[in-house]
């Protein structure tokens, strides 16, 4: 990608002011494709370009659009940031003790924020208090019932009941409020020439290392036809695809996945009596049995982590604990239903106890096209095992009136969880994903959250009842310039590495 030597001129035609804290707009991307491509920012030494929209503010606590969020992490720093296994990683945090519903964190001390202002225990609280009214953060925030600075350096935090991961819920900006805009402890620092942002690394970061880029450039994606052309057309060194529309194109010979907290999973209809998922038993083979290796390598272009239970595979909790295969317990499914007298077969190869055969139907959405493959790929499974599935696919409104109504045996349903991984939404009666879960399940879920239950007890108790079936993690797909090395990336940070990306000249 070309270095930047000039583009003065271009700043002549700037005609909008951008403020980073009031989000306001600056003129529509007029280009049409003849001018020879340069780094859309005027500084002397970018390799990097990154999407922005100048219709969106770079305040974390007003920036609504995800091509603003994904750039928060480099201006701020958090107490820690999300990982996989659950035990996050320090970042103003120098240590957390935790001991019941309580975690003491230790802050770092001789941080400053980009203006040399020293950093202490205020700031996380008053950054707190922002996040908790924030959209985007107070999800993560929800189960935090007291919030209390100790000293400078010392913070004090209660949850409501015996948390999952309480450190990673912990990712919340900090800012320090200067004039009419935040300063953070991040890696860079936004700055303007005339109205047109870009990043400069920031000296004043604990972790400065002088071999980080310079300078990062921002291409304004405000007025664009679609991030795709960006990066076609060599604008952005990157393009995120969440898979969300079902659609995905082939951009790059380079391309790296990034993990989320989306859940896929087959909800099991527990209540409707009549229906097979209604009988326990049946739940428990399903659950037992299904191959989700072979379902998740079969949608979401195989961007999937399995998994049998509702937590990240890689969550520190479940150490030590027995799980059921990703792969399934053939010969263990097959067994219980020869138990309990479905040792026969109809003509086309259909489980039956001499009366009655097994068969259910897969209720699917048909807004993305890999939910159904995942319906597909789930029937598949389910013939292994002798239960013969239809597909039911409809559209959203028909699909969510099947649910309320609770006229379905499994449905294909997929929901993002907090950074904590906490479960509510399956068990409270108002969650948004309540749906044919029994008043059992909800009261193992409560029991496990407040602690009168372990995690050994709640596996076990998760695999008896089988509110649903975890299917697996999806993950997103990051196109790059194949030309760029260095990267590695975290869920909810996408540019994690960006201050060391280089560019193969």
């Amino acid at each position: 990608m070309k270095k930047i030597i000039s583009l003065l001129l271009i700043l002549s035609f700037c005609v909008t002011l951008f403020a980073c804290d009031n989000g306001s707009e600056t003129p529509d991307d007029t280009d049409n494709g003849d001018w020879e491509y340069v780094l859309p920012t005027p500084v002397v030494n970018a390799d990097v370009s990154l999407p922005f929209t100048s219709a969106d503010s770079f305040n974390p606590y007003k920036s609504k659009s995800k091509l603003n969020r994904k750039l928060i992490p480099l201006i701020y720093e958090a107490l820690y940031s999300k990982t996989e296994d659950g035990y996050g990683y320090p970042q103003l945090a120098l240590s957390a003790n935790e001991s019941g519903d309580t975690v003491t964190i230790k802050l770092k001390q001789g941080v400053v924020f980009s203006d040399g202002t020293p950093f202490n225990a205020e700031n996380v609280k008053y950054s707190y208090n922002l996040a908790v009214k924030n959209a985007y953060y107070k999800n993560n925030l929800k189960n935090i019932t007291d919030f209390t600075v100790v000293d400078n350096f010392t913070l004090k935090i209660t949850f409501e009941g015996a948390m999952l991961s309480p450190l990673n819920c912990l990712s919340f900006p900090i800012v320090l409020k200067s004039g009419n805009s935040f300063l953070g402890t991040g890696k860079y620092v936004l700055k303007y020439l005339e109205s047109t942002p870009y990043f400069e690394v920031n000296k004043n970061n604990s972790n400065y290392n002088p071999q980080w880029n310079k300078q990062i450039a921002l291409y304004d994606m405000a007025g664009s036809s679609s991030e795709v052309y960006a990066f076609k057309a060599n604008k952005v060194s990157v393009y995120e695809n969440d898979l969300t529309d079902g659609a995905y194109e082939n951009l790059s010979s380079k391309t790296v996945s990034i993990p989320t907290n989306s859940l896929v999973y087959a909800g099991l209809n527990m209540k409707w009596a009549g229906s097979i998922t209604s009988v326990a038993w049946i739940r428990r083979v399903i659950n037992i049995g299904i191959n989700r290796v072979d379902i998740g390598a079969a949608s979401f272009l195989g961007q999937t982590e399995p998994t049998t239970t509702p937590f990240k595979p890689a969550f520190y909790k479940l150490s030590g604990q027995e799980l059921i295969e990703t792969t399934g317990d053939l010969n263990r499914a097959i067994n219980i239903l020869e138990e309990n007298g479905y040792d026969k077969f109809t003509n086309d190869g259909y489980r039956t106890d001499g009366v009655n055969t097994l068969k259910l139907s897969i209720l699917v959405c048909n807004e993305n096209p890999y939910k159904k493959s995942v319906a597909e790929a789930l029937q598949k499974s389910l013939a292994t095992l002798g239960i013969k599935a239809t597909i039911s696919l409809k559209n959203k409104a028909d699909y969510i009136k099947a649910l309320e109504a609770g006229h379905y045996e499994i449905y294909i349903g997929e929901i993002e969880l907090p950074a904590d991984g906490d479960l509510t939404e399956f068990f409270v009666a108002d969650g948004q994903v309540n749906y044919g879960i029994a008043e059992k399940s909800s009261v193992l879920y409560n029991n496990f959250k407040t602690g009168k239950v372990n995690m050994t007890e709640f596996i076990e108790g998760f695999n008896l009842q089988v509110p649903f079936a975890p299917l697996f993690y999806r993950k997103t797909v990051l196109s790059v310039n194949p030309d760029i090395s260095g990267i590695t990336t975290n869920e909810g940070d996408v540019y994690l590495s960006v201050s060391d990306w280089r560019v193969n000249k």
